[in-house]
């Protein structure tokens, strides 16, 4: 018999922002087809998301974890970024987080990213490991994301996306 996972106070927030209320909602290129990820929290749409403020949401994003977002076009290019992220930066510094991501075309990145951190939750594929997690995205049993997120960047990441104002926000309260 296999261990039964117990979730932690951490993994019951995450699952409840990235899984629960995930922001994504796309237009199908081919059918135009409106789709929303989850039904039960605010959107990109709802809270009037233009281009340019989900971008500055990425750039962010990738500034906190160093620039160390790789995109790639297949699973294996996923499988080589990550294995070449380990050896070149240092992987057993436990601040050190990446992401190696395919973009879904019709999402574009930053959905894309919110996307794959939900379904790594959905289907069970993540670790959390003294507050770093380990996603691993898959559809169709092809890699799809790895990523190696710190709990507070998440967090960051959430709280930045549910408040476009947070930077100026964290500035005043100082």
């Amino acid at each position: 018999m296999s261990n039964v996972y117990k979730l932690k106070k951490e993994d019951r927030e995450l699952i409840e922002f990235y899984l629960i209320n995930c922001p994504v909602d796309y237009k199908k290129k081919k059918t135009k087809e409106y789709v929303v990820v989850s039904h039960k929290g605010p959107t990109f749409t709802s809270l009037n998301y233009q281009s340019a403020e989900i971008t500055k949401l990425l750039k962010t994003f990738n500034k906190t974890i160093n620039n160390n977002i790789v995109r790639c076009s297949n699973h294996q290019e996923v499988e080589a970024a990550e294995a070449r992220i380990k050896h070149d930066k240092g992987y057993s510094d436990r601040n050190f987080e990446y992401v190696a991501i395919i973009e879904n075309t019709d999402m574009f990145r930053t959905r894309t990213l919110f996307y794959m951190i939900r379904n790594a939750l959905a289907h069970g594929s993540f670790e959390n490991k003294d507050k770093v997690y380990y996603f691993k995205a898959e559809k169709d049993k092809k890699l799809k994301a790895l990523m190696r997120l710190k709990y507070t960047t998440l967090i960051d990441l959430k709280n930045r996306f549910l408040n476009k104002n947070f930077e100026i926000e964290k500035i005043k309260k100082g």
